[in-house]
């Protein structure tokens, strides 16, 4: 076996490390889906475009999570003689999340088209700032959890080991 599948074959990974990624990826899937639907009920009551685009935001962050446990779980199915289809998985999932990403533009643009629209038509619609505030610094909080979460300097070591 060449050096160049074994990389790809994730063999050089210790179970350690996996079992720590997926703790740690667990985690922040739910962080950012908690804080996900907060953002979602807030931009409805808010009004407010940007924080939908921020709550969009997290769920592409959420489907690149999936994708990098999903692959931790592929590798561990992995036999030497039948990677490439592994492979693929990996490739198809980075696949759907673009098409999700795309979709989530569109609904995007949408909503900011309709509210272009209504504001043409004279109708009055008030931002609730206030909300939009605490919002964005409970968004700013979250992330710096997630930091902690990842700890950065584990990973570092982890990438070492290999």
């Amino acid at each position: 076996m060449s050096e160049n599948t074994e990389i790809w074959n994730y063999e050089n990974d210790s179970d350690e490390i996996k079992e720590k990624a997926k703790k740690k990826l667990k985690k922040i899937l739910l962080v950012c889906t908690i804080f996900m639907l907060i953002e979602i009920i807030g931009a409805y009551y808010s009004h407010s475009i940007a924080i939908l685009t921020d709550a969009c935001h997290l769920l592409s962050d959420q489907l690149g999570f999936v994708i990098s446990l999903s692959s931790i779980y592929i590798s561990e199915k992995t036999s030497p003689k039948r990677t490439f289809g592994n492979g693929r998985a990996e490739i198809l999932g980075a696949l759907g999340s673009i098409v999700i990403i795309w979709m989530l533009t569109v609904i995007i643009f949408m909503e900011a088209f309709e509210r272009m629209i209504s504001i043409m038509k004279g109708e009055l619609i008030i931002l609730k700032s206030g909300m939009m505030i605490i919002l964005a610094l409970g968004s700013l909080l979250m992330n710096l959890v997630m930091i902690f979460i990842l700890d950065v300097d584990d990973v570092e070591k982890a990438a070492e080991e290999i």
